[in-house]
């Protein structure tokens, strides 16, 4: 058997035993693989984890653990990434935060609370929070488990974020920014084990996002309900965000202007501020065919504005 015979029929095997593996031969997922990401990219392939970290008088709340060396800013400092818990944290898991053997970070939580985690990006050699140009993050395998314990994930100051055709993520506006909810039941037998190579099915439980010029993102991690612990994954550049790149030009958000409001009279009843409503087009999709713990998945995408 010549030595393409024997890589086409391995392929074939993995096609049919494979899980990950499945999309190896699809075209979308080679160039994904190939392709470099448009802003530095934010890897924990190489980052070691920190957890028992120092605080000072400066520092807004619990620091959970420290990324080392996720990627360089634009003058080629090595940068870290810093995880703290904003507000009340409730783990029974915690030794699973930092990085999983499949290289994406991860935060455990209790089913049936919501926490508000700060990412900051530090000079490695200062310690002093650095800006980036941009970047790209991916939050990964929203769903839910048994007892109705529903994943959803709410950030704001984000330039752009990208959902799959036929996504899985619920979306919605409030006063705290775009909320992500899932709405499938899924467990660890259908978890991504290569942000590079993410499914069908897994790229339909993933929002990418695009931030600029900042040195931090708030996430809010809400799981409804009670029941067993959950784990919410992330990644810098995923085959989601690829795929979204190339097939379809990102809308950015645009700037909301505030209505102007008279000064109410004295002993007049206060003007009522109108209810916000959502923005006509607020959810674009394309309409032509086209993506455990360590140290501490192809079709078009589409895009939406925040």
């Amino acid at each position: 058997m010549s030595m393409l015979a024997g890589m086409l029929a391995g392929l074939a095997l993995s096609a049919q035993f494979g899980h990950a593996t499945l999309s190896v031969a699809r075209p979308q997922f080679l160039v994904s693989r190939g392709r470099q990401p448009r802003c530095p990219d934010l890897n924990f392939r190489n980052s070691d984890v920190m957890t028992d970290l120092e605080t000072d008088s400066s520092t807004e709340g619990e620091p959970l653990f420290l990324m080392k060396g996720v990627t360089t800013n634009e003058h080629g400092h090595s940068v870290d990434l810093r995880v703290l818990a904003m507000d009340s944290y409730r783990s029974a898991q915690k030794w699973r935060n930092g990085i999983n053997d499949y290289n994406f970070g991860i935060i455990n939580m209790n089913a049936g609370t919501s926490t508000d985690f700060k990412f900051q990006f530090l000079d490695a050699e200062t310690g002093k929070p650095v800006a980036l140009k941009c970047f790209y993050f991916t939050v990964i395998d929203l769903d839910s488990g048994r007892g109705r314990t529903t994943e959803s994930v709410t950030v704001k100051g984000f330039k752009q974020y990208w959902l799959m055709p036929g996504s899985e993520v619920n979306v919605s506006q409030g006063s705290k920014g775009t909320t992500f909810t899932a709405t499938k039941f899924g467990n660890g037998d259908d978890n991504p084990t290569d942000r590079r190579l993410m499914s069908d099915q897994q790229l339909q439980r993933s929002v990418g996002m695009k931030f600029e010029d900042t040195d931090h993102f708030v996430l809010n991690f809400d799981i409804a309900s009670k029941g067993f612990p959950r784990n919410f994954l992330f990644s810098g550049w995923s085959n989601l965000i690829d795929v979204a790149t190339q097939q379809v030009k990102s809308i950015p958000v645009p700037k909301q202007k505030k209505p102007k409001q008279s000064r109410p009279k004295r002993g007049t009843p206060p003007v009522k501020k109108p209810k916000a409503k959502a923005a006509a087009g607020q959810e674009v999709k394309a309409s032509s065919a086209t993506m455990a713990p360590r140290k501490a998945s192809t079709t078009k995408a589409s895009t939406a504005k925040a």
